[in-house]
């Protein structure tokens, strides 16, 4: 259990399925469970660390844009049950690590960051800021698209399991490189 500005955060690392989405033959699949129904945003004063949440009336699903030090992700929750029904990487604070070690975060209860020839040359974002981030709700609220300084970085979309990064090179456990055709006909 970690805390961020008093607030109590689990990170779970998925090991079952449920509804069709099968994480448990992924270790790298983690869900950021926040207690909150309405929109939560903030940046923890001890560690800089973004934490950004909402829960979308129309569909009842939640996104958690997380960033743990190492690396920000971006998952898609159900609600009530909490689990996840995407994730994708968004940037590491790091510089990428080599693919051997990236068994070792879920261990540490950890997503890992991106590793070596899957990110991007803009992949690494050492600084974030909080109000460089914004997000959309796709129309029937089962998708989400997150911006960074208004352009969009990443997005996950409705039924598939890893989401659409513009940083990402190959496909991966940390999502698929950006598709401009899907992005277009979802948001």
């Amino acid at each position: 259990m970690r805390k961020q500005n008093g607030i109590a955060l689990q990170t779970i690392l998925t090991n079952h399925s449920r509804g069709g989405k099968d994480f448990a033959d992924d270790p790298y699949s983690a869900c950021i469970i926040d207690y909150y129904s309405q929109s939560e945003r903030h940046m923890t004063e001890e560690d800089d660390l973004l934490f950004i949440s909402e829960t979308n009336t129309v569909s009842g699903l939640s996104f958690v844009f997380e960033d743990d030090g190492d690396t920000g992700w971006l998952y898609l929750l159900e609600w009530e049950s909490q689990m996840p029904t995407g994730d994708c990487w968004v940037y590491n604070r790091i510089p990428p690590i080599p693919v051997e070690a990236v068994s070792d975060y879920p261990n540490r209860g950890m997503a890992p960051p991106v590793a070596e020839g899957y990110a991007g040359d803009q992949a690494v974002i050492i600084d974030p800021v909080q109000d460089d981030f914004q997000w959309k709700w796709s129309a029937d609220g089962k998708s989400i698209v997150l911006f960074r300084l208004s352009s969009p970085l990443c997005c996950i979309v409705s039924g598939n399991k890893r989401g659409y990064s513009k940083l990402l090179l190959h496909e991966g456990p940390w999502g698929n490189p950006w598709d401009q055709a899907i992005y277009d006909a979802t948001f």
